[in-house]
């Protein structure tokens, strides 16, 4: 039913594994023994690990199509860039259509 949807399963294993996490976390962690509002506490606990894992699972998929989009841009500019207005001809850069002399006509001997 859900084995191609990662976003549910992420879920599901947020909300599965939140349990014995909070005994894990309460006992060892935080050294709390006393049982006094344990489901408010068990249920606090669930809800903010749930939306945490559920807002981490979000922005993955959001980071994911902004870091392929930004490489997509990132290599589209550098070859417009490098064919459309820097080119090199014999070694020299020519910005468009002049090239550069090279840097020993450049300075005069004195």
């Amino acid at each position: 039913m859900w084995l191609d949807d990662y976003t549910a399963a992420s879920l599901i294993a947020s909300a599965i594994i939140v349990i014995p996490l909070f005994y894990a976390k309460m006992y060892v962690a935080w050294r709390v023994v006393s049982r006094r509002n344990l489901r408010s506490q068990e249920l606090v606990f669930w809800v903010v690990t749930t939306s945490g894992a559920s807002l981490t699972t979000q922005f993955t998929a959001v980071l994911f199509a902004q870091l392929l989009s930004l490489s997509v841009v990132w290599v589209g500019r550098d070859l417009t860039l490098d064919r459309w207005i820097f080119k090199f001809q014999d070694g020299r850069l020519a910005l468009r259509g002049r090239v550069r002399p090279k840097a020993s006509a450049r300075v005069r001997a004195v």
